[in-house]
Order: C-alpha cells, then sequence, then structure tokens
C-alpha cells in the first residue's frame, strides 16, 4: 500500500478507535459519557495511541494524542496535544508535534495549531532539522505540509526565519515563501 493510503486509514482508524470509546460505558464518568451540561461533543477517547504498519508489520508512523474527540454533527475530529512519528522504510523519520489538531470530517487536511514543531532528519543529512511555527495544515493524501504563518528553521548551526513554508516530507522538499532570514555558519 502507499504511504497516502495508510495515512489515511490512520485518519479512519482514530475516528473508529473515538466511535469505538464512546460506546464502552455509558455510566456517569465513563469515556462513552456525553456532556451532562447538554453540549453534546460527540465520541472521546484519552490517552490515544495508534500505530499503522505497513504489510511487512513495521511501523509507518505512530500518533499519540492526550484526548481525541468527534464533533457527531460536521464529523470533524479534534486532538489535543498530538504527536505524529512518520518513519516509513522509504523515507526519513519525522516527528510532528502540536497543542491542538483538527481533522473536519471527509476531509484529508489536518490542521495542526498551536506550538507545531517538526523535527527530524533531511535526506542525506546526519544533522536533525527543526521547524517552529504557529500553524501549520498537513495533507494526509499528499504529505505536503503548508503553512502561512511565520516559521524558525534550524538546521546544525543553521538558522533561518521566514513567514509561510511549503514541504513534503516523503520527498524531503521544503520551499520558504517570503521574509527569508538567515543566519548560514560554515
Amino acid at each position: 500500500m502507499t504511504a497516502r493510503v495508510l495515512a489515511a486509514l490512520g485518519v479512519l482508524m482514530i475516528l473508529a478507535l473515538a466511535f469505538f470509546m464512546g460506546h464502552e460505558g455509558k455510566t456517569p464518568g465513563s469515556r462513552g459519557e456525553q456532556a451532562a451540561n447538554g453540549g453534546d461533543f460527540g465520541f472521546f477517547a484519552q490517552d490515544v495511541r495508534l500505530t499503522q504498519t505497513d504489510d511487512d508489520g513495521q511501523a509507518l508512523y505512530r500518533l499519540d494524542a492526550d484526548r481525541v474527540e468527534q464533533d457527531p454533527g460536521s464529523g470533524t475530529v479534534t486532538a489535543r496535544h498530538l504527536t505524529l512519528r512518520y518513519a516509513a522504510h522509504d523515507a526519513q523519520a519525522w516527528t510532528v508535534t502540536a497543542r491542538s489538531a483538527r481533522l473536519p470530517g471527509g476531509s484529508s487536511l489536518l490542521h495542526l495549531q498551536d506550538d507545531v514543531r517538526i523535527t527530524g532528519l533531511p535526506g542525506g543529512s546526519s544533522v536533525p532539522a527543526r521547524i517552529e511555527t504557529q500553524g501549520l495544515d498537513y495533507d494526509t493524501r499528499s504529505q505536503d505540509l503548508r503553512t502561512r504563518d511565520d516559521i524558525h528553521v534550524e538546521w546544525g548551526r543553521q538558522r533561518i526565519d521566514a513567514r509561510g513554508l511549503s514541504a513534503n516530507l516523503k520527498q524531503g522538499q521544503l520551499t520558504l515563501e517570503s521574509k527569508v532570514h538567515a543566519r548560514l555558519v560554515p
């Protein structure tokens, strides 16, 4: 299977897990309880860990979140304190973290917000890179990352600040959009 299909399956698995946890129990305080104040938040799961493997059982990515909720009306899934570790055997390993994330129902575009960090080894490098921003969109089908927010990139002793970024994790490509300021140290 392609990584795009597996990423989409991972999102579907999160939805299924949220649904299952929502029906797990109906007593007050259980994981499947509806909001007592009338604010129906749909289904939720706490301390979520999801690992997607390839046909050989090798981990492609692992998703951890403190809490995952689904809005029953729109199908939108939200997560708090999300960590996505992507490590397909044919690509570099990357970790994406954010304080919150939102995946609209029927969409492949995951909106990451608040203290978004991407860390990993760029292709052909032994020096890790870190990208920080406040908001980032991740397309689970194409594995494209995009933001129009300010970003900060550190790669070894190199420092780059810019506004806007587009990248593809699988292809290892990164483009800075505007207002690029760099400190490059030999």
